[in-house]
């Protein structure tokens, strides 16, 4: 793609003028100092503009969801949680339609878990990291028991699913919850150009 300085420049400035715009309106609208309106200025963009910017980011068979951060502890209530937006995979096309019926009779649960597996792991390349609740509610439309029924199937196979269940669970499901963390530490490790040292690499299996 090839940059466009001058345009670049213009939407800049554009930004910034939307910016003083927003921030007179909030002063006027809330009757609140300039820091407070600058300071409300900055969240708003925090929140809206990785959604705004990326319009066309989202392809076919993708969705867009807000989901937990994977820097929260599992011990937090969500509520309180920072949220971080992220672009699931839900249908790969020809690539998931042939795995369904490879799998004969069972395409259907197999297709279910390969989607599960990926579409947590795009979440966490993202920093973010899906619960079951997410898998049943907000993408599959199914129940809870389902989701629980695919994660361990695919734990039989060593392959680690990376819910936030799992470092909830953390003290009853040890193994799991250790491989989660080390899997996100060496994918984010990986997009600062970093290199974990061998006693911190992820356990044989984590990764499909």
């Amino acid at each position: 793609m090839i940059r466009q300085p001058q345009r670049e420049q213009i939407n800049r400035l554009m930004v910034k003028t939307l910016d003083q715009v927003f921030i007179a309106r909030a002063r006027e609208g809330l009757s609140c100092s300039f820091l407070e309106a600058q300071a409300l200025t900055e969240l708003v963009k925090e929140v809206y503009f990785p959604w705004l910017s990326q319009p066309d980011a989202i392809q076919a068979g993708q969705l867009a969801m807000t989901v937990v951060s994977a820097d929260e502890p599992g011990h937090k209530p969500l509520a309180r949680c920072k949220m971080v937006p992220v672009i699931l995979t839900l249908y790969a096309g020809e690539e998931d339609y042939q795995y369904r019926l490879s799998h004969g009779s069972d395409g259907v649960a197999a297709l279910c878990q390969r989607q599960s597996e990926r579409m947590a792991h795009e979440a966490l390349d993202q920093g973010g990291l899906l619960t079951a609740e997410d898998m049943a509610f907000r993408i599959f439309n199914s129940g809870l028991h389902i989701i629980s029924r695919d994660s361990k199937a695919l734990a039989t196979q060593d392959v680690v699913v990376p819910l936030r269940s799992q470092q909830e669970d953390a003290g009853r499901a040890l193994s799991h919850g250790v491989q989660t963390i080390e899997l996100y530490l060496q994918r984010k490790a990986a997009r600062l150009g970093l290199t974990l040292s061998p006693a911190q690499n992820v356990p044989a299996g984590a990764v499909s």
